[in-house]
């Protein structure tokens, strides 16, 4: 209903120049429309909860990746946007999309975190990025920042990297992260004894990075972990030095797991010819080592989630011996590999 002012009528005596006295009447005025512009900020709680969930429901990927990290080009179909120019990108040109067909926005971090530069900061397109709201006001940014870190996607490329993301992302903000994906190499054997110390180096701080991720990412759903394993020879054992890191993630409430292989003896075979007896036979080897490498993987993947040795181990055992039994000993020969 319209808000009225005050109506009066009534004779007020004025002086004119001339000094005659003259009268005028105030009429009632018309009617002046006062109602409140609503914004965000007056909306109810819950439903700026709705907003937040509706808003960062888009399952965004923000990978921390190094200088010169190269991906897959960008489909036709894609969009793509930059964020922050040379040091911090936004592409979108991941192949799989959501059941809406909508594509999947992804971010790409390649400086390291806590090394802020202002100058780059200001060229950040906040229009087009997925998480501009956060950044509207205080107020916004306490009620929205747990909704962009439950429902984005980390995928880290290396273990100082993680580290740094564990370092000063705020624990609260930690702790809303629900999935997470690493990659990560092993450092193998040293050639020379004197290189030992750095072997050591690189498998402590690995180690001491996932008991930082098991401490500080509380609520943690998705576990996706891409490790390329160096070690030679190579033993696909649950006791393995290389295995004991991606156990402790056991300590989670994870609902999925997914454990991703690879090493030197699934490398491509190069410079045979296509139809020799050779190339057929490297390529059954190479079929065997991958499916090898996919049964261990999807072993430690259950030792994650609960399951016991012998129930975790049990495909991997029987295909070690039926199918792959003639394959599974050159994993345990001390010598490298050229295809």
């Amino acid at each position: 209903m319209p808000v009225y002012a005050v109506v009066t009528r009534q004779t007020q005596p004025q002086k004119s120049k001339g000094g005659r006295i003259v009268t005028s009447h105030l009429t009632a005025s018309q009617p002046v429309n006062r109602k409140k512009r609503l914004g965000l900020l007056d909306l109810a709680g819950e439903l700026r909860n709705q907003i937040y969930a509706y808003v960062f429901n888009s399952g965004a990927v923000v990978k921390m990746v190094p200088k010169g990290h190269v991906e897959r080009a960008a489909p036709s179909s894609g969009t793509s946007f930059k964020l922050i120019h040379n040091q911090f990108r936004s592409i979108v040109i991941e192949p799989q999309q959501k059941k809406d067909n909508a594509p999947v926005p992804t971010l790409y971090c390649t400086r390291v975190l806590g090394k802020y530069n202002r100058m780059e900061g200001l060229n950040t397109k906040w229009s087009t990025s997925f998480s501009g709201l956060v950044l509207t006001c205080r107020q916004i940014h306490r009620e929205a920042v747990i909704y962009l870190y439950a429902n984005t996607t980390f995928s880290i490329h290396s273990s100082n990297r993680l580290n740094s993301f564990l370092t000063y992302v705020r624990p609260t903000n930690l702790a809303a992260v629900k999935r997470l994906h690493l990659s990560h190499c092993t450092y193998g054997q040293p050639s020379k004894a004197s290189d030992g110390i750095w072997k050591g180096k690189h498998d402590a701080n690995w180690v001491f990075n996932c008991k930082l991720a098991v401490a500080d990412l509380e609520h943690l759903e998705e576990l996706k972990i891409s490790l390329y394993v160096h070690d030679v020879p190579l033993r696909f054992s649950l006791k393995e030095a290389w295995v004991q890191p991606l156990l402790l993630f056991a300590a989670l409430p994870l609902t999925s797991a997914e454990i991703c292989l690879s090493s030197r003896y699934i490398g491509q075979p190069v410079g045979l010819p296509v139809r020799c007896r050779m190339a057929r036979e490297a390529r059954e080897k190479r079929e065997a080592y991958m499916a090898l490498h996919q049964l261990f993987a999807d072993a430690i993947s259950r030792k994650i989630l609960g399951w016991d040795d012998e129930s975790a181990l049990e495909s991997y055992k029987d295909g070690c011996k039926g199918q792959y039994k003639d394959y599974i000993a050159d994993f345990n020969r001390d010598q490298h590999w050229d295809w």
